[in-house]
């Protein structure tokens, strides 16, 4: 399976420094560049290192994004990318942004969240409770914007199973 991925997911899973684990899944990820030149750290290099593969765009899709980021003032150029990125390429979005959500939802592109990834390294086994904890306090204490009641449950099952 293959998915596009967004900024603030990788961001997100490098406060919880879970960005080497989050390649070890079963999927390709891959980001258009719009998304990438949002990143200062983690580091497009790092990434690519990693296994996080470019999604190319055409002309006419970056057109498309341009046109969208310019029409929902409050997303990026680079989630537009994403957006276009995933429904042409029928695949997976993986971001934290409600905007970005709800317009790739209204395009027909299934979307999932940093909580999907750390209940994907739970199932796969590649993570114990214990370090999934640490890693969803470290986000939550670095400012990620995640569903309280989401988080508590799975905190309640990982820290006191």
């Amino acid at each position: 399976m293959r998915c596009i991925i967004d900024a603030n997911i990788l961001i997100d899973l490098s406060r919880g420094d879970l960005l080497a684990r989050l390649f070890a899944l079963p999927c390709q990820f891959a980001a258009p560049d719009g998304v990438l030149d949002e990143l200062v750290e983690p580091d497009r290099e790092r990434l690519r290192q990693m296994g996080l593969q470019r999604a190319g765009l055409t002309t006419e899709q970056l057109l498309e994004a341009a046109l969208l980021s310019a029409e929902h003032r409050r997303l990026s150029l680079g989630d537009c990318t994403a957006l276009i990125a995933a429904r042409d390429a029928q695949t997976m979005l993986l971001t934290g942004d409600a905007g970005l959500r709800t317009l790739a939802q209204e395009h027909g592109v299934v979307v999932h969240g940093v909580l999907w990834v750390l209940d994907e390294l739970e199932a796969t086994g590649l993570l114990d409770d214990f370090t999934l904890a640490a890693s969803l306090r470290r986000m939550l204490a670095g400012g990620a914007r995640l569903p309280s009641d989401e988080c508590d449950l799975r905190l309640q099952r990982w820290e006191h199973p």
